[in-house]
């Protein structure tokens, strides 16, 4: 089986593919040597290989050599050239040998290295890929190698590839010798001649190297009738890999069928002569199914608006697509100040439904659902939410308020106790001027216990905020977030409630000689 595919490619490479390769590939692989011979100085042109007198040229510039008429980078002679190794991938289409019908094409990885003599660099080329484009079928074969400094390269044989696609981004210009990655649409013309893919439209396409066009055509010529009425927007969406929302039909027997529309929507899309692709498919989809029925100039309308298609589908379980866009243009109208662009309002809406859901508030509710100021609305739930998420934590901070209790202790003027509430937490961040507010779902689950350090006869005045886990300090911190000098009061207290609090029993036995009185 192997064999009878190798057998759709000729033995080596054409001279068109050497002269490609030359000519075109490497266009910008061209460089003049330059050389002193007394005080006169020689260039010598490696692509039409004459040497001739300058005017002196420097290192690096660019000249035009007055032999062929070549743009070529200058380079000195004398210099180093080691790393002088100009490297390129490049795409060459042909007929099977085997089979006229068939079209092939070949990845060939190319080199021209400069780094020893340069008057006698010649293009080294090997094949990287093969491909086999038929109907319903293609293949991709590759194989790995090397190419060394000796001037040889070494590749093992081709192997079948699960599925085809391209080198283009292997070979990139990450690599600052690789200095092109291109492809012969000339060498396209004449292969796809008297081939079914011909018909494809491929004349429109840029993509890559083109194999993955030829790929997806082989397996939906549904291409063809979205080229030719073009449409061609949606194909370049399905080979760039974005989102086409479910929308096509690929397999589809008719145009009607691959776009799901029907005759009458179509011949309404093209004589708004409105551009068709994947979103404003799907938006003409959504507004059909849920009974909108938007113009196509409408859509239109909707889909020059920057959004993310799953943020208007959230909207959509609870409205139409017309009501959602109707409302959401109010808004923008009557609070300009507070949205922006249509994306700041939809995604504000968004975010008020998820907090609607987990407030049990009924969205059947007109009132609820549209609210007149969708901004103001927004906050009310914000606050709704925290309240009840502090009112949470709050219930699992008490159930752990046996435990923390034991944390209490006083020692020379200062006490320290746990906090007791979200809301202590959040006041002591905004007094202290430090992060201690976020803590509070850690704290409620036992992650993190937080302590303040209070002075007895200031009992409610801030003074430092300690952090324990596991029965280990791993800070304390004062007002601006500031750490607690050494030798001072808080020092001392710390040193003190480590070794009463926090010390296991039996080692607080053995250290208690060293502890500060």
């Amino acid at each position: 089986m192997f064999t009878e595919y190798m057998d759709h490619f000729p033995e080596g490479l054409s001279p068109d593919i050497l002269r490609y390769a030359t000519e075109m590939v490497f266009l910008h692989s061209r460089y003049i040597f330059t050389r002193r011979q007394g005080k006169q100085q020689y260039g010598y042109c490696t692509h039409c290989k004459q040497v001739f007198k300058t005017d002196g040229y420097s290192h690096n510039s660019s000249k035009t050599c007055p032999e062929c008429n070549s743009t070529c980078t200058v380079k000195a002679s004398g210099l180093g050239r080691k790393k002088l190794i100009d490297e390129a991938y490049f795409v060459y289409y042909e007929k099977s040998t085997k089979d006229p019908g068939v079209i092939i094409a070949r990845g060939v990885y190319a080199v021209r290295d400069y780094s020893e003599n340069y008057y006698c660099v010649q293009t080294l080329c090997v094949e990287r890929t093969r491909y086999i484009f038929t109907m319903g079928k293609c293949l991709m074969f590759e194989r790995y190698g090397y190419y060394s400094m000796a001037k040889t390269m070494q590749f093992g044989t081709f192997d079948l590839r699960k599925s085809v696609h391209s080198l283009f981004g292997q070979y990139n210009a990450d690599n600052k010798r690789f200095i092109a990655t291109k492809y012969s649409r000339e060498s396209i013309s004449e292969a796809v001649k008297d081939t079914p893919f011909s018909w494809s439209g491929w004349e429109l396409y840029h993509h890559q190297d083109m194999v993955k066009f030829f790929d997806l055509y082989s397996k939906y010529p549904s291409i063809e009738y979205l080229t030719k009425l073009g449409f061609e927007d949606v194909v370049k969406a399905k080979l760039a890999g974005e989102m086409t929302y479910s929308t096509i039909n690929w397999r589809g027997k008719n145009l009607f069928k691959v776009l799901r529309l029907s005759k009458k929507e179509f011949n309404e899309i093209k004589a708004s002569k409105v551009s068709l692709d994947p979103l404003f498919l799907k938006l003409m989809q959504l507004s059909r199914k849920d009974g909108s029925n938007l113009s196509p100039t409408e859509i239109h309308a909707l889909r020059k608006q920057q959004f993310h298609l799953n943020d208007l589908l959230i909207t959509l379980k609870h409205t139409s697509l017309r009501r959602s866009f109707n409302y959401l243009n109010g808004q923008l109208e009557k609070h300009s100040k507070r949205f922006t662009n249509f994306y700041n309002a939809l995604t504000t809406w968004r975010d008020y439904i998820a907090d609607c859901i987990a407030l049990e508030m009924d969205l059947k509710e007109e009132m609820v659902l549209f609210p007149r100021n969708l901004y103001t609305a927004h906050q009310n739930t914000i606050k709704q939410i925290k309240l009840n998420e502090d009112k949470a934590l709050n219930v699992k901070i008490k159930l752990r308020a046996p435990h923390l209790k034991n944390y209490y202790f006083e020692h020379s003027g200062l006490f320290i106790r746990a906090a007791e509430s979200t809301g202590e937490l959040i006041n002591e961040g905004k007094e202290q001027h430090h992060c201690v507010g976020n803590y509070g779902a850690r704290y409620a689950k036992g992650e993190v216990d937080i302590l303040f350090i209070r002075k007895i006869d200031e009992p409610d005045k801030p003074y430092f905020t300690v952090e324990i886990r596991n029965k280990v300090i791993w800070q304390a911190r004062g007002k601006n977030n500031c750490s607690y000098p050494p030798c001072g009061d808080v020092d001392q207290f710390i040193k003190i409630f480590t070794h009463q609090k926090l010390t296991p029993k039996k080692k607080k036995e053995r250290v208690m000689v060293s502890v500060p009185a």
